[in-house]
């Protein structure tokens, strides 16, 4: 019997063949006493010269019998578990096509344990004493270069991948995230190549767009229905002010036909700590308004002021999914005053603790959510006795609450979606003005003024189906759209004539990107319930909104 030379070499793919052992003639042969398979004492050690099998090994191509197979570069943590694989190719016939199927078996191993790189392959040799070598390839990532510059600052949030040896799928996604997702950048692409210069390693490169200052202006009419309704909201944003991937946020808002009644002002500072994703912020925010327009001859003066410290980590971070965690501590003072008298001055020192999760589903389908707890303090010069100038009599600064929103929009095809959202409260004890639910003007009551129906508990939903499209000119993509939603609110304490009583509304509208940074839309509101505290609540509600955004 002659013996021979195989040629193999296996690379692994999507399509690698789940099956270890396929039967069929010329393929296996289970036993190795077979007289047409088993090789002699004498064909050990021997071979013929015969030609390399370079275009891959054919279905019909010899076998030999293979009694051992060596493994050289696994690592000691997955040898076992490859070993117990390669023992069922051992000690049977085998064909050039099972040798890759070898190789694919193993290089599918290494990508079911989330391996990015890893790979098992055989090279032409001479099968000595039934012997075949596999070489796996563990690899690593041995470069990251940012905009051609391997000192770049994003490069630093690879500082956990780079040492992975070999390097895993989650932890390369979750790098890639965070560069993603570091303010003022914007990946424009990525590419992967073997690095020449390393055995197993991979380089890296991005390309990525930074933007200093970013800007948003929206004019909208939404929720305000008696008075002057226009308002003016400008968000400005400042990247890497004092150090790489930090962010300043600044706002406004205003009436801008009506400057004397409303001034806003707000701003977060956020400070990266370390490349893990955890970021530190403080905030503030302050506002005075006198809705003079809206209650003729009385005059009636409010503000606020806020600060908040807290810290912000991201325990899931990939394209696909989020899930991001906050913890912060809110001071909270608002007051409200007719001419020189006094109506309520609450003040609040509240710790909370947030989830925020999103994903991505088939398509452009989505889902998100967000879940808070709130737990109000007697302490820090807090308003601590019932009844004395807080804006409600039976409630003070020492609550407990849970409040969240979830969302899914699904796409049925490329053209037609529904979304469904959700929120909700629940509140132990009454809660003070500025803790409360309200129903009205905002997504859920889009038939109602703002806040027109308050309470400690409550709950509001809506249902949303969309005809989208696209076009080629300035006009990127539009959406037609109708809705209906309801919302319901209870109070602990004192009970209010509207509390267990719903507000529904329903309407359509139209929303239109332009040109990728301006969105204009245009919804119509009508309300289905009567509305315990506006007057003629009857009436139609036009919302438009204009956003301009420079990023």
């Amino acid at each position: 019997m002659c013996f021979f030379l195989f040629a193999v070499s296996a690379l692994a793919g999507a399509q690698a063949q789940s099956q270890v052992l396929r039967e069929g003639p010329n393929v296996i042969s289970d036993s190795p006493n077979d007289t047409n398979s088993s090789p002699s004492k004498n064909d050990a050690g021997r071979s013929n010269d015969l030609p390399l099998l370079r275009d891959g090994p054919d279905i019909n191509s010899p076998s030999i019998y293979i009694r051992e197979i060596r493994l050289i570069g696994a690592s000691a943590e997955f040898a076992k578990e490859l070993t117990t694989l390669t023992q069922t190719f051992e000690e049977r016939r085998l064909t050039g096509i099972d040798l890759q199927r070898l190789a694919n078996v193993l290089t599918r191993a290494y990508m079911d344990q989330g391996y990015l790189f890893s790979k098992a392959f055989i090279r032409p040799q001479k099968f000595e004493n039934g012997e075949v070598a596999v070489e796996i390839s563990e690899g690593y990532l041995s470069r990251v270069a940012v905009n051609g510059d391997t000192s770049h600052p994003l490069v630093a949030y690879f500082n956990k991948a780079m040492p992975q040896r070999p390097l895993r799928r989650k932890t390369f996604a979750r790098a890639l995230s965070r560069v993603q997702s570091a303010p003022g950048y914007r990946l424009i692409d990525r590419e992967i190549e073997k690095d020449a210069d390393t055995a197993n390693g991979y380089a890296l490169s991005l390309s990525v767009e930074q933007k200093k200052v970013q800007a948003r202006l929206d004019v909208t009419n939404k929720g305000v229905r008696v008075g002057e309704p226009w308002r003016a909201f400008l968000r400005t944003r400042f990247n890497s002010v004092l150090r790489p991937a930090d962010q300043l946020s600044l706002g406004y808002v205003a009436k801008p036909f009506a400057l004397s009644e409303l001034h806003y002002f707000s701003g977060t500072y956020q400070l990266p700590i370390g490349y893990s994703g955890l970021a530190v912020f403080v905030s503030g925010a302050m506002s005075d308004s006198s809705p003079r327009s809206a209650l003729a001859g009385r005059n009636l003066n409010g503000d606020l002021r806020t600060g908040s410290i807290g810290v912000n980590y991201p325990i899931i971070q990939s394209n696909q999914k989020q899930l991001y965690t906050s913890a912060k501590i809110d001071v909270i003072n608002t007051r409200e005053k007719e001419d020189a008298a006094a109506l309520y001055n609450d003040r609040l020192r509240v710790f909370r603790f947030s989830s925020t999760y999103k994903a991505k589903l088939k398509g452009e389908s989505r889902v998100g959510g967000f879940l808070q707890l709130s737990q109000g303090v007697n302490a820090f010069n807090a308003s601590d006795q019932v009844g004395l100038m807080t804006s409600r009599p039976d409630a003070d600064a020492q609550f407990l609450k849970l409040d969240g929103e979830a969302s899914i929009q699904q796409f049925v095809n490329d053209r037609i979606s529904f979304t469904a959202s959700a929120t909700g409260q629940y509140a132990t004890s009454p809660l003070l003005y500025h803790e409360e639910f309200g129903v009205g003007g905002g997504s859920f009551g889009r038939g109602y003024d703002f806040g027109e129906i308050l309470g400690d508990l409550g709950a509001a939903g809506y249902v949303e189906a969309a005809l989208h499209g696209r076009s080629a000119g300035i006009l990127d993509s539009w959406e037609i759209y109708s809705f209906v939603d309801a919302g319901v609110v209870w109070n602990k304490g004192t009970r209010l004539s509207a509390d267990g009583d719903p507000l529904y509304s329903a309407g359509g509208g139209l929303r239109f990107v332009v040109g990728k940074n301006l969105f204009l839309s245009y919804e119509v509101a009508h309300p289905l319930s009567d509305a315990p505290y506006t007057l003629d609540d009857e009436t139609t509600r036009h919302r438009l909104q204009l956003s301009v955004a420079y990023n």
